[in-house]
């Protein structure tokens, strides 16, 4: 009985099994609220305005996604942080520097992301149906996800050296594609998901993380 309960005390331990848990759990938790609110300018666009083959939700749309790429990159930093701290990750915070940091130094990749956006809205808008416009709409994706994958996976590294890494692991940016839209799906679920999307964004981050780490993207950088 003394082992059962000294056990149960172990467990139930501010510093325990349990509050570790709990503890990661919050740290997921505050990853996607903040990558969710990072993201705002998107969701708000596709809640207020929605799509339209208009000159001006073209141009509005774009403008939303400028956010996009230093909210990823705040996502896998602070997924990062998680998977080397445990506990003591300080997600939120990590997040929002790495946020900060990419709006500084990685300004061009939000920029490019939302001229890219621009240019695959009008063809998509002018051109509908037409094979061309939808191969170069995919590879103008493509492109996007690769220029992600590069700047989000190696913060730290060069813009040059993110893209030759990544060059040579190209099935990373495929399986960044599956994890997202695992997640994606997840949250399109009736009834539940609206709760998951609380924690989706950041356990996609950490699924893409342990990706990176696993294909060897992470030690290479």
């Amino acid at each position: 009985m003394s082992s059962l309960t000294t056990r149960a005390r172990a467990l139930v331990a501010y510093d325990g099994a349990l509050a570790q848990l709990l503890i990661g759990i919050l740290q997921v938790f505050l990853v996607s609220v903040s990558f969710l609110a990072a993201a705002s300018p998107l969701a708000t666009f596709a809640l207020l305005v929605g799509w339209q083959p208009t000159h001006l939700v073209v141009s509005l749309f774009a403008v939303s996604t400028v956010t996009a790429a230093p909210a990823v990159a705040g996502a896998l930093a602070a997924a990062e942080r998680i998977l080397d701290e445990r506990s003591d990750a300080r997600a939120g915070r990590a997040f929002w520097r790495a946020f900060a940091r990419s709006c500084r130094s990685r300004w061009h990749v939000a920029a490019g992301a939302v001229t890219i956006a621009w240019f695959l809205s009008y063809d998509i808008a002018l051109f509908p149906g037409n094979d061309g416009v939808l191969l170069m709409t995919i590879a103008g994706a493509a492109l996007l996800v690769i220029a992600l994958v590069a700047v989000g996976s190696a913060p730290d590294s060069s813009l040059a050296a993110a893209f030759r890494a990544a060059a040579r692991r190209p099935h990373l940016a495929l399986a960044w594609l599956l994890l997202a839209g695992i997640a994606a799906a997840l949250c399109l679920i009736p009834i539940v998901g609206a709760s998951l999307t609380l924690f989706t964004p950041g356990l996609a981050a950490l699924a893409i993380q342990i990706c990176n780490r696993t294909l060897g993207f992470h030690t290479e950088r």
